[in-house]
């Protein structure tokens, strides 16, 4: 991983639409923040274990393959280092099994994927 020179964001999701997305809404909203983009569960934790500095945000698609949302945060949780990272799961579901299971799990937010960007400027 190249290590980034300002603030940044940690997006994992396995699905490229919605890293488009999800980068163009941060762009537009968090813009002074670097946006990095990884595929799964597996990737974030490696990405993790190099940084020197902590990611302020990480955004945690739940259905991914490899390695799911749940483990990650799960794994994240229990590492004394990371747990003041802010974790906001994200599905497209939005299931309220999933919603419980990851505030159990540790998570700061849950959210349902929006479908557009008017939706996402309304959250």
């Amino acid at each position: 991983m190249v290590e980034p020179k300002n603030k940044f964001i940690l997006l994992v999701d396995d699905d490229e639409d919605d890293q488009v997305f999800f980068r163009e809404l941060l762009s537009k909203h968090a813009p002074a923040y670097q946006v990095i983009g990884l595929s799964n569960g597996e990737e974030l934790l490696a990405d993790l274990a190099q940084c020197q500095e902590l990611p302020e945000l990480i955004l945690l698609d739940v259905n991914m393959p490899l390695m799911d949302g749940f483990e990650a945060l799960s794994q994240i949780r229990a590492n004394e280092a990371y747990r003041q990272i802010y974790i906001v799961m994200i599905t497209t579901a939005g299931r309220a099994l999933e919603r419980h299971k990851s505030l159990f799990l540790g998570a700061n937010q849950f959210m349902v994927k929006p479908t557009s960007m008017l939706e996402a400027n309304e959250l």
